[in-house]
């Protein structure tokens, strides 16, 4: 399986390459993940009571983790937003996130958000 860069414009790796493959299918735009209905496909694959060993295993501090707390009283804009400041990292990728599922023995959820990602890049691509 190929990297999909999981990255906003202006971000150490909005410079990859415009396409990627995903699961040997056709190319696909890297700014896909760029979009909300995707970050949101990744938060709703997270079981709640696990999200912050999630995004602390893809490598968010914890003081980024509170800081956000503190911006935002919603938990699920916590997630987004927690999600988003992940993606503007360099080495952002849906495979770190697919191995940082993997890592927490989620391999269900891992696969589950595998395929319904594919399924919306391939839809709205």
């Amino acid at each position: 399986m190929a990297l999909i860069p999981c990255c906003f414009p202006g971000s150490p790796v909005s410079s990859l390459p415009e396409t990627v493959v995903l699961m040997d299918k056709a190319p696909l735009p890297s700014r896909s993940l760029q979009q909300g209905r995707n970050l949101y496909t990744i938060i709703n694959a997270v079981p709640v009571r696990r999200w912050k060993e999630f995004v602390r295993g893809l490598g968010l501090q914890d003081g980024e983790i509170e800081l956000v707390e503190l911006e935002h009283s919603q938990f699920r804009e916590q997630q987004y937003e927690m999600l988003k400041r992940w993606c503007q990292q360099r080495g952002a990728s849906l495979a770190a996130i697919l191995d940082n599922l993997e890592a927490m023995q989620l391999g269900g959820c891992a696969q589950e958000l595998k395929e319904k990602l594919q399924n919306l890049l391939l839809r709205w691509g």
